[in-house]
């Protein structure tokens, strides 16, 4: 269909119309409707119609408000040529009609001031709204506005028909698009973008009238036999024929189609015209048309156009992205200023209503308003995961040393709002960590499926706090070594004599070695021995590992047994006892019997009697002679030697 760039309705001379009851005596539905004029209003003789049929209205939104009277007044641009919409009178300058009417009632009720400017030509009418010398035009035809226009609901229906001469052999509208027809239409008019778009055959004739009625140059021509028919309102073809060609023609009683005249606006302002619309609707209802209408003393071809929905509220969109919460998902409101024209917003909804999961969601807003008009639009909620995994490490590891180190196993604690999340520390677990003063510091990084990152530490020390295992050498009699004969010479007994291994958890087999701390005798130092009337000096501590021992038990015992007490120590100083029993047996091949310790050489003797006082007196010290009073000093290596029967 082809669409001609056009304005069917024009702005002429500056006239300041007001109402002379700036709220009509009628009440405002809603917000109260804000003055921009404030105490500026004035009313003005020209708007001579009564608030009698005021409508109850909605306040505008403020946004509708600025679009409606960008500088604080109603600037409204009337279409001079059409009597059913405006006309100036020649003499007196008054501006009438049904946009006249209906802007005075609007500015009154609203407490704006309202200015005219009307124009009888189309192509001016056009120019000046292009040159935005008014706000608010009337009227376009709502169906076919220019691509530069914004039209409301129309609020007055003008029947459009064929104007023929008497003798045409038309009888219908479908009769005149032949082929050769001329049909005359005012040019930019109504009739001429509707059959632009619709005529098959005929040929159109564009007759430009820049004064007066806008039909005059087309009825001109019909009068003159240049064409075959005009294309109009009805209304004024009627009256055509009245005054100015009486019995020479007659109008199709069909119509060709009524068009529905309704303010119109610059585009980008959809608040504003959605607010017009609403107005005209309410408008319909109160009969505040239907006067304006009356008012024209116009009686055929026009009427108020059927009711129609009012205009629905202007739900707003915009995606959306938002951080997931603890559930991995998020709450999110898509709304971006939705509102209605004239305040009357209900409700607005999403579907789904949320919250949403993570990723990308289609979304549509529903608004309704109080009447049950609803718009919707559509936009995306964007659910991104932003944080990071909780990671809880371990607490501080102190692991017992094995074989110079210790295998440490552990788990960090990791959980993620979306999921889970993997887990690297460095050293990892399963890692030997040897045996080092100084702790060694573990961290872990816990990384979620999108790369957030949280991280941890702690420390690992391996400590050596176990003694080591000491093995004795012992003998099948459960001692680890026998001094015999008892023939009262000394034995040197050292450590090695009574260890068979030293094995520590940490450092593994250790040489033989520690320290003596003390030797007991379960016979006292001055005890009778066999064959002589006792010795001295029975123990003698060579060194830290070295004790001297003498070969000699009483005739009367069960024999002696000296018990080495020793420590043996670690690399880390954890030491563990000894206690190294050696025994002077009664007999050869039987076995001493240990009892209660009664002498004791060395440290940690406390109740235990030490050095018998006799042993020391003169100074003289024989403790180191044989039976034939030689010094005696024998090793383990040959403390033991075959006994005859007679022994």
């Amino acid at each position: 269909m082809k669409r001609r760039t056009g304005v069917l309705l024009a702005i002429g001379i500056g006239l300041a119309c007001e109402s002379t009851d700036p709220r009509g005596g009628q009440s405002v539905r809603g917000t109260a409707a804000t003055k921009l004029a404030g105490d500026a209003f004035v009313a003005n003789s020209q708007c001579t119609i009564a608030a009698t049929w005021d409508p109850p209205f909605d306040a505008p939104s403020a946004e509708a408000l600025v679009q409606l009277a960008p500088q604080g007044k109603l600037r409204i641009g009337v279409f001079a040529g059409n009597r059913a919409i405006g006309q100036l009178n020649a003499t007196t300058g008054a501006l009438t009609g049904t946009a006249v009417d209906v802007a005075c009632r609007m500015g009154a009720q609203l407490g704006l001031p309202v200015d005219f400017v009307a124009d009888p030509s189309l192509p001016n009418f056009g120019a000046r709204f292009r040159a935005r010398e008014f706000d608010i035009g009337f009227a376009a035809e709502t169906t076919l506005p220019a691509s530069d226009q914004a039209v409301a609901h129309p609020f007055v229906g003008i029947e459009n028909t064929y104007l023929l001469p008497i003798a045409s052999p038309f009888q219908s509208v479908s009769d005149v698009d032949q082929p050769g027809v001329l049909i005359a239409v005012p040019q930019g008019a109504a009739p001429d973008l509707y059959l632009t778009a619709h005529l098959k055959y005929a040929t159109l004739v564009r007759a430009l009238s820049t004064t007066g009625v806008q039909s005059t140059a087309a009825f001109n021509l019909l009068k003159d036999g240049k064409v075959d028919a005009v294309a109009t309102g009805r209304s004024g073809e009627l009256n055509f024929i009245d005054t100015m060609w009486p019995g020479q023609g007659r109008v199709l009683p069909e119509n060709i189609f009524v068009a529905g005249l309704g303010p119109f606006m610059h585009q980008g302002n959809p608040d504003a015209v959605c607010w017009l619309t609403d107005y005209i609707e309410a408008a319909k209802a109160s009969g505040l048309l239907a006067q304006a209408i009356a008012r024209t003393n116009i009686t055929i071809g026009l009427a108020v156009p059927a009711p129609l929905p009012g205009c629905a509220p202007a739900a707003r969109c915009r995606d959306v992205t938002m951080p997931a919460d603890g559930s991995c998902q998020a709450s999110a409101s898509i709304n971006a200023g939705s509102d209605d024209p004239d305040s009357d917003l209900a409700d607005c909804t999403q579907s789904p209503a949320g919250p949403y999961a993570l990723g990308t969601t289609p979304v549509t807003l529903t608004c309704a308003d109080s009447e049950g008009l609803t718009s919707t639009c559509n936009a995306t909620v964007t659910v991104v995961d932003t944080t990071p995994p909780v990671i809880a490490c371990p607490a501080d590891q102190r692991l017992e040393c094995t074989v110079e180190g210790a295998i440490a196993s552990f788990v960090p604690a990791v959980t993620d709002n979306c999921g889970t999340a993997s887990v690297q520390c460095t050293p990892p677990s399963g890692t030997t960590f040897s045996e080092d003063a100084a702790p060694t510091a573990v961290s872990c990084v816990a990384v979620d499926a999108v790369g957030n990152q949280a991280a941890c530490g702690f420390q690992i020390a391996v400590h050596d706090t176990l003694p080591p295992v000491v093995t004795p050498k012992l003998e099948a009699n459960g001692f680890s070594a026998t001094l015999w004969p008892p023939n009262h010479s000394y034995y040197t007994v050292t450590l090695s004599d009574c260890i068979q291994s030293v094995a520590d958890q940490c450092d593994g087999a250790l040489p033989i070695g520690g320290t003596i701390l003390r030797v007991t005798s379960d016979e006292p130092e001055s005890g009778v021995g066999e064959g002589d009337d006792g010795t001295c000096d029975e123990i003698v501590l060579v060194d830290s590992t070295t004790v001297k021992l003498r070969a000699e038990r009483s005739d009367e015992s069960d024999g002696r047994v000296y018990s080495i007490f020793a420590v043996i120590s670690d690399d880390h100083g954890n030491q563990a006892p000894l206690t190294c029993k050696v025994q002077v047996p009664p007999q050869h091949k039987k076995a001493a019997v240990e009892g209660t310790a009664a002498y004791c050489v060395g440290q940690g003797c406390e109740s235990v009697p030490g050095h018998d006082p006799r042993c020391k007196q003169n100074g003289e010290d024989d403790g180191n002679r044989s039976d034939d009073g030689h010094e005696v000093d024998a090793t383990i290596r040959t403390r033991v030697r075959p006994r005859t029967e007679a022994e």
